[in-house]
């Protein structure tokens, strides 16, 4: 299989992007990019490597308790996985209890996200309301969910609002799901209905985890973009989110354009000719969220939802599915090729 182009540049640059990502040979697939990605692609897994002192106080025993039986291979929500390093007796106070959170880069080095005292993970990493809200539209059918960081630019960030919710309910009419879904090699695994839906969510510069969203938007964006193309790191921010919470583009609020909204929606509701997770575009996201357990299991319902906006989108288009596999048959295909 050829190489896919994983990041999209600047929006100028999407169009091409997307129709290089269409034109990858690959296993045929009429599943849309946006649900392939949610039922088969495993969030990836961030990394917390805390100091921990060979005597530690209560409080960092406390906290690195609690932060361990977060990490998703413990048995946790969060897609983290924490890494234990014994501070020795001549650290300096700032290396007694740190913490640090990295993301795997596409280069050799991690991307470093956020450092601190290890008795602050759990006001960084506690489960916030637009985090909640996020993996509730996704869980529930929305095909890319439109995030909106108003940063220092409320403006900005109120224009491109603004800009998406004129333009998404023509795209939600205007969008023809590929034929043959549900047929054999194309079949669904959760029980979600199969809707072309689309909203936008802002979180606000004051709310819970927006300083570590924003670092992880910022690191993702600065690994692919040009050289030279450096923005504001306090500019408001647009990122199309699909699939268990990845970031396919991140654009500053204030360059947004009707043609890149369409561009990057008529790819992600193609049909998904490239399977493999690291050869599409983009980069997950930190959510504390079992998605096996919501997707196939009982878990959605006891999500909260935020307040209620106006609708982004008409109505769904509601595709009928021909029965497939069922999901113990189906579960070891879920990862792709």
């Amino acid at each position: 299989m050829r190489g896919c182009r994983w990041w999209v540049q600047s929006t100028g640059a999407l169009a091409a992007a997307a129709g290089m990502l269409l034109a990858t040979p690959g296993v045929a697939c009429s599943i849309p990019v946006f649900r392939y990605a949610l039922e088969r692609w495993p969030a990836d897994l961030f990394v917390a490597t805390a100091s921990v002192p060979v005597v530690a106080t209560a409080a960092e025993k406390q906290a690195i308790t609690w932060l361990e039986d977060q990490a998703q291979p413990n048995g946790g929500p969060l897609n983290l996985a924490v890494k234990r390093t014994p501070a020795t007796d001549d650290a300096t106070a700032a290396d007694r209890g740190s913490l640090v959170i990295a993301r795997q880069s596409r280069g050799s080095e991690p991307a470093v996200l956020w450092s601190g005292g290890l008795a602050e993970a759990e006001a960084t990493l506690a489960t916030s309301p637009w985090q909640r809200e996020l993996v509730r539209r996704l869980a529930s059918g929305d095909a890319v969910v439109w995030v909106v960081l108003e940063g220092a630019d409320p403006a900005a960030a109120a224009q491109a609002h603004q800009l998406l919710r004129d333009q998404l309910p023509q795209l939600a009419e205007d969008t023809v799901l590929p034929r043959g879904i549900g047929l054999p090699g194309s079949e669904l695994l959760a029980g979600i209905p199969l809707e072309v839906r689309f909203s936008v969510l802002t979180v606000p510069a004051d709310a819970a985890g927006e300083a570590l969203l924003r670092a992880t938007l910022l690191a993702g964006r600065k690994e692919s973009a040009a050289e030279g193309e450096a923005i504001d790191p306090q500019a408001a921010l647009v990122a199309a989110v699909f699939g268990r919470g990845r970031a396919a583009v991140v654009v500053p609020a204030a360059t947004l354009t009707v043609d890149a909204v369409a561009e990057f929606t008529a790819f992600l509701c193609g049909a998904c000719s490239c399977q493999v997770k690291q050869l599409n575009p983009g980069f997950d996201l930190l959510l504390p969220v079992d998605w096996e357990q919501l997707l196939f299991g009982e878990g959605l319902a006891a999500l909260p939802r935020l307040p209620a906006e106006p609708a982004a989108a008409s109505q769904p288009e509601l595709v009928p599915i021909p029965a497939g596999r069922s999901r113990s048959r189906a579960a070891t295909s879920r990862a792709g090729p």
